[in-house]
């Protein structure tokens, strides 16, 4: 599913196909707001990497709005090395080519300051929820594509004071509960015992469309 069928999807399930009755922006971020629920609660991620161009005597500059943790970081193509987060980083005074790098909420520094523009490389591990354009795809795997519409959808019922708000609550969760569980599986069963085939698991129905 894309973005744009999700967010489709959330409104033939809330019986507003117009788009009338529920905000456009509101749902979208909604259906986000539901990708990255997913990926707290069952730790899944995926690895991402992103450029910025370094400014002449500007140290810190905006992390990506997905960003989970920082794998590494690249000046031109050379590793930069982590340092921790200065105290007194207003009073520090030394430039040249940056050669560390540190993380300030959701900002990445530069140390020694730069005194030119060159190209920073981020690889990091994603959380999703930044889907903008209608033909984003979400991170999550194809199976699970639609928790996020299901969570949208829940906080449309809740808004709307529908009372189908608790089934797809519960059909978010427990997707979330099934994919932990199939994780798990798919861990236990990466190295099998010689001799043996691995487990076939069979997927939870995630369909709620049957009882709403």
């Amino acid at each position: 599913m894309t973005f744009g069928t999700m967010t489709s999807a959330v409104y033939r399930l809330l019986r507003d196909p117009n788009r009338t009755k529920f905000d456009l922006t509101t749902i979208q971020r909604y259906i986000n707001e539901g990708e990255q629920r997913y990926c707290t609660l069952t730790n899944y991620s995926v690895k991402k990497d992103t450029s910025i161009s370094t400014a002449a005597s500007t140290r810190e500059y905006s992390l990506p709005t997905d960003c989970k943790s920082i794998i590494a970081v690249f000046l031109d193509g050379s590793p930069l090395y982590r340092c921790e987060v200065k105290d007194t980083v207003a009073t520090v005074t030394a430039t040249g080519d940056p050669t560390h790098f540190y993380i300030r909420n959701m900002y990445i520094g530069m140390e020694p300051v730069p005194t030119a523009v060159d190209t920073v490389t981020i690889i990091y591990r994603s959380f999703g929820g930044d889907m903008i354009n209608t033909s984003d795809n979400p991170i999550l795997p194809e199976e699970d594509h639609m928790l996020p519409v299901y969570w949208a959808c829940y906080w449309g019922c809740v808004e709307a004071d529908d009372n189908r708000a608790a089934a797809f609550n519960q059909a978010f969760y427990e997707g979330v509960r099934q994919a932990v569980v199939t994780n798990v599986e798919k861990a236990f069963n990466e190295y099998p015992t010689v001799g043996e085939n691995t487990v076939t698991v069979e997927s939870y129905n995630r369909d709620v469309e049957g009882v709403l």
